[in-house]
């Protein structure tokens, strides 16, 4: 049942399966880590309108589909799924972190676009497939970025590739929670 003045609920470590039914008009925190939520689909953004935190750390999603309609939505923490595809995610005006550690991306296909996700600072890649700097020279284009985690990821094991990351997106301050050194801002 919709409860009217609900804000902050904590769903973790149960055995839900599906993100059906979750509705409340003034809820801003939902916590869904530890389940088994294979699909976003299930979610109604019109329901859940003043959502700004979003929680669903190991659960099975593949996909962040499902996703595109939370406009207010200002944190989405999804690691430790396997998702593979970032679809629907440019829609996300507002969004500032987004967590994606422990997940199965290889590539950032189309996903980040220019006038898209102008607040986004920090994204967590730690813990992928990501192996090519022209994904990384995607990011460039997020005007807020300051701060990418791509620890644990192939690309680290490149030559310079504190530089080259640099070099790829200008704007950064800080890569895998170190902030850039000035030998490295002039190199790159």
């Amino acid at each position: 049942d919709e409860f009217p003045y609900l804000q902050v609920i904590d769903l973790s470590f149960n055995q839900i399966g599906s993100t059906l039914g979750i509705e409340h008009p003034l809820l801003e925190q939902l916590n869904l880590n530890n389940n088994n939520i294979s699909s976003a689909d299930g979610f109604t953004a019109n329901k859940l309108p003043s959502l700004t935190t979003l929680q669903m750390r190991s659960n099975c999603l593949t996909s962040t589909a499902g996703l595109e309609n939370f406009k207010n939505l200002k944190h989405l923490f999804l690691a430790n799924n396997s998702i593979q595809s970032l679809e629907g995610i440019t829609t996300l005006e507002n969004l500032e972190i987004r967590h994606l550690r422990g997940n199965q991306l290889t590539v950032f296909e189309d996903n980040f676009q220019a006038g898209k996700n102008t607040k986004l600072k920090y994204i967590n890649f730690r813990s992928n497939s990501i192996s090519e700097f022209s994904e990384i020279n995607k990011l460039d284009i997020l005007e807020a970025l300051e701060c990418i985690n791509l620890m644990e990821n192939p690309i680290v094991e490149e030559n310079e590739y504190r530089v080259d990351v640099l070099v790829n997106v200008r704007k950064l301050n800080k890569l895998d929670k170190d902030i850039f050194e000035e030998d490295e801002i002039e190199m790159a």
